[in-house]
């Protein structure tokens, strides 16, 4: 990890949210359509775009000048810094990458893309929803879909899906048989028409495997459902469930699922409606549509279904790509964001929450603080607000222990008032190099603190950067609170916000 490219895009990105250079104009950025875009040195290009609360979009850059080491910048509407990302997968690319990010709130953003080092070139720029890799798309102009029952009828006319469904709380599907099968992705189609006097339900179905499939409901109510068919016979999982973004009686909209393991979330016009976890079916299956009605007595629905998109994550040769940079201290938003970019699981549980902790030490030397009441964990997401107040006397920092099993067998995550933070495990007497590095944003006040184990790796990040990722055989072990005094100084550390999610 080069600590002084790290710096060097933390300062950048502060910089350009609060002053961009005159001649910047922006320009609208489209969804889904490849744009061009070319920077002289000390330049930067300007794209804005507006969002619904909490839909997931992604920006892809490709650089396609030798030596540009380009960065994106994303703001809102106050200029205020949302995320940043320089070289999503370095040292292989020096291409910035922005994958699976949910807005924060309904607004109009700025994405600002700039040169590292003054840098310049040409370059394209992509958003789309979902994830980063467009995977699939479908305009019902030749694909052959075909219904599970002769119940439903299908027509394929005018680059549209025409489906028709009689009966008594009929729910029918239809699926694609030439299309291809996926785990984990975004799927995102537009209902352009349904209609029912008596109320109708449409639906997205997933991971389909013979006669088994997970399927996404939402009726004329304004309510959705999740289910999953095993099969032929339908569980459900989440009943109906009022969500104020889904208008009811509306006949057009869109319906999507993001699916990553074992979790889902489910949207209605781009925004947020709701999520679930379950591991009944994890390998990939394609993706169909569903038509239902919900009156007793029998009744005809029909819809018409248009742009069929799916979307997936970004992989490399070591597989999915781990984010370097994460953002937002709320526990639930966070988690569900690791959750979509494949580095926690969903089948987890929020094991610990502690308002307020603290602790103090005036030798040299390590002074913890464990958590928990005496409770081991294995595989986790730790992340706290840390005050860090030290003396002038030597190096002084705030830590965080886990994997602690006595007072000589633990792992140390920490960072000091020069700005030098590290990741070590101690065994007797001894710490392990671990993951060392300095930046001085990094030291005296307020900071974020993010710590994840998952089996044998551990990510390390600090204000929403990836800072390391250490290697070490896994082990349960408690969690605490540590001050970390170098020389005998006089050392307090607050934490806020201490929280804890784990997984088998």
């Amino acid at each position: 990890m080069d600590t002084r490219k790290l710096k060097i895009t933390f300062l950048l990105g502060l910089v350009l949210s609060v002053a961009l250079p005159a001649q910047a104009q922006a320009t609208p950025l489209p969804l889904n359509t490849p744009t061009a875009g070319t920077i002289a040195p000390g330049e930067t290009n300007i794209w804005t775009f507006t969002a619904q609360n909490s839909a997931v979009l992604s920006f892809v850059l490709q650089s396609q000048s030798e030596g540009f080491d380009p960065m994106m910048t994303l703001t809102d509407s106050s200029g205020n810094v949302i995320t940043h990302s320089d070289d999503y997968d370095y040292p292989n690319s020096l291409d910035p990458l922005l994958e699976a990010l949910a807005m924060p709130r309904a607004d109009t953003f700025t994405l600002t893309v700039s040169g590292v080092n003054n840098t310049a070139g040409d370059y394209t720029l992509r958003m789309l929803p979902g994830y980063s890799v467009p995977a699939y798309t479908d305009d019902f102009a030749s694909s052959d879909w075909q219904p599970l029952s002769d119940v439903l009828t299908v027509e394929q006319t005018d680059e549209q899906l025409i489906l028709g469904v009689s009966g008594a709380l009929a729910n029918e599907t239809v699926f694609d048989n030439d299309a291809e099968a996926f785990s984990d992705f975004y799927a995102q189609a537009q209902v352009i028409n349904v209609s029912n006097s008596s109320g109708w339900v449409v639906g997205m179905a997933f991971r389909r495997q013979g006669d088994s499939y997970y399927l996404l409901s939402i009726n004329a109510e304004g309510t959705w459902r999740f289910s999953v068919v095993e099969n032929g016979a339908e569980r459900v999982l989440r009943d109906w469930t009022f969500h104020p973004n889904i208008v009811a009686g509306a006949n057009r909209f869109t319906i999507a699922v993001l699916a990553r393991g074992a979790g889902f979330d489910f949207y209605y016009n781009t925004g947020f409606i709701g999520s679930a976890s379950d591991a009944t079916l994890t390998e990939a299956g394609t993706i169909g549509l569903a038509l239902g009605t919900v009156s007793t007595q029998s009744s005809t629905s029909s819809a018409t279904f248009d742009n069929l998109l799916i979307t997936v994550p970004a992989q490399n040769e070591n597989g999915y790509i781990i984010p370097q940079q994460v953002y937002g201290a709320d526990p639930a938003a966070l988690v569900q964001s690791l959750r979509r970019r494949h580095v926690v699981s969903a089948l987890g549980q929020m094991a610990l929450t502690i308002p307020e902790s603290s602790v103090q030490f005036a030798r040299p030397g390590i002074n913890r603080l464990m958590l928990g009441g005496g409770t081991s964990y294995h595989n986790f997401a730790l992340g706290a607000v840390v005050d860090l107040s030290a003396g002038v006397r030597g190096p002084a920092g705030c830590g965080i222990v886990f994997r602690f099993t006595s007072e000589t067998d633990y792992t140390l995550a920490y960072f000091n008032q020069d700005g030098e933070y590290g990741v070590s495990k101690r065994t007797g007497d001894t710490f392990s190099p671990g993951v060392t590095g300095v930046n001085t944003s990094f030291g005296t006040g307020r900071h974020h603190m993010l710590l994840i184990a998952n089996e044998a790796t551990l990510y390390y990040y600090l204000d929403g950067q990836l800072v390391g990722t250490l290697e070490e055989p896994a082990q349960d072990g408690e969690v605490g609170i540590a001050v970390v005094n170098f020389e005998s100084n006089t050392t307090a550390c607050t934490y806020t916000n201490f929280w804890l999610w784990n997984w088998e």
